[in-house]
């Protein structure tokens, strides 16, 4: 063997055609061993020159003494992207009570109940919120050398939403910043509370519930009247092929600008009134108030609920995943996929770890 040479083992050259893997495979796994040996290492270093730097300046949690000793070393293991990471805490005893406790765990960021490093754990949440659980594990663990259980990262999702405030949440293009002001799953109720206590000045909504009194000015979203009339429709009793006639002439009305568009609709709410859809006009009167609030108003930037129903297709493919949710669950794991695609620096970017 040459120097600087390798030794490698026969088996990597023993298949023509399948050198490269092997090789690959052989070497990862030995760079992997020795970059854990090599933590482990560096960090009982550190351990021991601060424990000498610090000495005397050390005291017991419990009874304040100064009279310490080291008592050897208690094995811990954290979990990394690339393998699991032994390595060994330096333990001090009080002499006076008899307390064993280790000194270094808040210098190194080490807290008793810890068990995964941040780079691993970052990667595994934002795994967690795009997938389900169980396949997110999976592919962790197909393509990192450890990850956390399905179990465990749902823990870590919800430990990482009991940390965040909603709509605090603030990004977006330039033209929109989106910005996250309430997220519950269940009756609505909640919302038009959350609603309330906002000072809104302009609010789009689609009129599943009554928002009136949320915003001084409010507006409907013409598409979702538009839309919404074609169930109405067929309700009354009528054929899909007049009601895409009807649409198209409600969509005409309401993108109609100038004082006449409201004469417009009011016609046009008569027409149905007079030809027996009684539920259709109803459902057009009812929004009659809320319909061309943005021609007084110049400030209303949206007339639809455009960007809140992007936000609602990311909500519902990761929702809808052919599994039961508690309500706790999926709010958590709502809670931390807005917190990550509504920030353009979050609080722990996922980019900061290679």
């Amino acid at each position: 063997m040459l120097p600087g040479e390798f030794p490698l083992p026969e088996w990597i050259f023993a298949c023509p055609g399948a050198v490269v893997n092997r090789l690959f495979v052989h070497l990862g796994a030995a760079y992997d061993r020795g970059f854990a040996e090599d933590y482990g290492q560096v960090l009982r270093d550190f351990q021991i020159r601060w424990c000498l730097e610090h000495r005397g300046q050390l005291h017991c949690p419990r009874c304040g003494s100064a009279a310490l000793i080291r008592k050897g070393w208690r094995p811990r293991v954290l979990r990394s992207s690339r393998g699991r990471l032994p390595l060994q805490v330096q333990q001090m005893r009080c002499k006076s009570c008899g307390r064993t406790f280790r000194p270094v765990n808040a210098v190194l960021g080490l807290p008793f109940g810890r068990r995964f490093l941040d780079e691993l754990l970052e990667k595994a949440i934002g795994m967690g919120i795009q997938m389900p659980f169980g396949r997110a594990s999976w592919v962790l663990r197909a393509l990192l050398a450890d990850a956390p259980s399905p179990e465990g990262l749902r823990r870590q999702i919800a430990a990482r939403a009991a940390m965040l405030v909603p709509f605090d949440e603030v990004a977006g293009r330039p033209t929109i910043v989106k910005r996250l002001v309430h997220l519950h799953v269940g009756d609505s109720e909640a919302l038009r509370q959350r609603l309330l206590g906002l000072p809104i000045e302009r609010l789009v909504h689609d009129g599943g519930m009554n928002l009136g009194a949320c915003a001084p000015k409010v507006q409907r979203c013409r598409w979702h009247l538009v839309h919404q009339l074609n169930h109405y429709l067929w309700l009354d009793g009528m054929k899909v092929e007049q009601r895409r006639h009807y649409q198209k002439r409600l969509k005409r009305l309401l993108w109609r600008q100038g004082p006449r568009a409201p004469e417009g609709l009011d016609a046009f709410i008569k027409e149905l009134q007079r030809d027996g859809f009684r539920q259709s006009a109803e459902h057009l009167q009812n929004a009659q108030p809320q319909t061309f609030t943005w021609q007084a108003d110049k400030g209303f930037a949206f007339t639809t609920t455009a960007p809140l129903e992007r936000e609602m297709r990311e909500l519902n493919r990761r929702a809808d995943v052919g599994a039961r949710w508690s309500e706790r669950g999926i709010e958590n794991v709502l809670t931390v996929l807005f917190h990550y695609r509504l920030n353009e620096i979050p609080i722990v970017p996922l980019r900061t770890y290679p």
